[in-house]
């Protein structure tokens, strides 16, 4: 009776943290004028629905237009959805690696995570990338988890739609393949309730697969680093942006995954510190030499997420002290996220230039003159 009431407990906690995150990236939806990248999208998105590579976003968007009508609600739609399903699939793998308490708090973590409500309302294909990487530690998990090799290949499937989603989205399945490596050639680090048959053909399948893609992969970096930018200014800018965003939850990964070495949770700290820091580090290799943005990984806020959390019900329930520690964990990351919230909000209800258009059509009146600007002048 008491595991019937938790698991209820659990999904009542769950639904409502899906309802909070949808009300969280509803509102505003549609009263935004369109910014950056999506003027691309709007542009352009009936015309690439119809590519090989990357359309699924705008394939959904096509549909969405369709069922909604055309306008910046209908356009950011896919997004959203992918943005709500991803807090779920992050409460899937957190109840995998660790506890159902485990998943529902890395679930709240991207709730309020204002990095992440921002994509969920940007008519660009980063929603999905989060979602389908999501989808791909689940399955990588599971298979490990179950000796399973159908959950493997299911693992790489959602890898290559998030990589057709972006390309960057590469790394995340390279950091699946640094896991297999690291415990192929150290097995004794490999917990007994994982497969080291899943191991092995994840290593010897992640050679395959980069051997395939290295063709592709060389073009895309020839391209990008053509229009390289300098070396001390982009770099520095990257750093930045990464801390400005995520630097409360980057920190707490960092606590998170020591607690769990510390406690011998050997592959849950391999795996979820590979997953978060690799691709970081990638990028910011690669701003020495080429163009990168900070976007390109969004994807770490999935293990960061399920980390940081494992790390505060670690503590919460391991150490002396340790519940003090683990609300004054959550309380910084509450307080670093709350302006970002605040000003998110505000600035998309100011940035609404369609108000000015429709005023001045109200009172235009014959022989006034009017002066248009270029789309984006403030």
């Amino acid at each position: 009776m008491t595991d019937s009431n938790n698991k209820k407990s659990t999904y009542l906690a769950l639904a409502g943290l899906l309802l909070v995150a949808a009300g969280l990236r509803l509102y505003t939806l549609g009263s935004a004028d369109l910014v950056s990248d999506e003027h691309f999208t709007a542009l352009y998105y009936e015309t690439r629905a119809h590519h090989t590579f990357n359309s699924l976003i705008y394939r959904l968007i096509v549909l969405s237009q369709g069922i909604l009508g055309e306008s910046e609600f209908a356009l950011r739609m896919p997004s959203l959805i992918f943005g709500v399903a991803s807090i779920y699939l992050v409460y899937l793998l957190g109840r995998q690696l660790f506890s159902p308490s485990v998943g529902l708090l890395a679930a709240a973590i991207l709730t309020f995570f204002p990095w992440h409500i921002w994509h969920s309302q940007y008519a660009r294909y980063y929603a999905a990338v989060i979602f389908f990487v999501a989808l791909m530690h689940i399955f990588f998990v599971r298979a490990l988890q179950k000796d399973s090799i159908l959950f493997l290949l299911l693992g790489g499937v959602a890898a290559f739609l998030a990589v057709d989603s972006h390309v960057t989205a590469v790394l995340a399945p390279a950091s699946c393949w640094v896991v297999c490596a690291a415990l192929y050639f150290r097995p004794e680090r490999l917990e007994s309730r994982f497969s080291a048959r899943i191991v092995k053909i994840g290593f010897w399948a992640g050679i395959a697969g980069a051997a395939v893609a290295a063709l592709f992969l060389l073009r895309v970096l020839i391209n990008w680093s053509s229009g390289g930018q300098g070396w001390i200014q982009y770099p520095v800018q990257v750093v930045y942006q990464h801390f400005r965003l995520a630097g409360a939850l980057l920190a707490a990964t960092l606590l998170s995954v020591w607690l769990l070495e510390r406690s011998r949770d050997t592959f849950a700290s391999i795996y979820l510190a590979i997953g978060t820091f690799l691709p970081l580090t990638v990028v910011l290799i690669a701003a020495l030499f080429m163009n990168i943005r900070v976007d390109y990984t969004i994807y770490i806020m999935i293990p960061a997420a399920v980390a940081t959390a494992a790390g505060v019900v670690s503590l919460w329930r391991r150490l002396e002290f340790g519940r003090e520690a683990a609300i004054l964990i959550v309380l910084l990351m509450l307080v670093e996220a709350m302006p970002k919230l605040v000003s998110h909000y505000t600035d998309r209800l100011a940035n609404y230039q369609r108000a000015g258009a429709e005023y001045l059509a109200r009172q235009y009146r014959e022989g006034d003159r009017v002066a248009a600007f270029a789309g984006g002048l403030r």
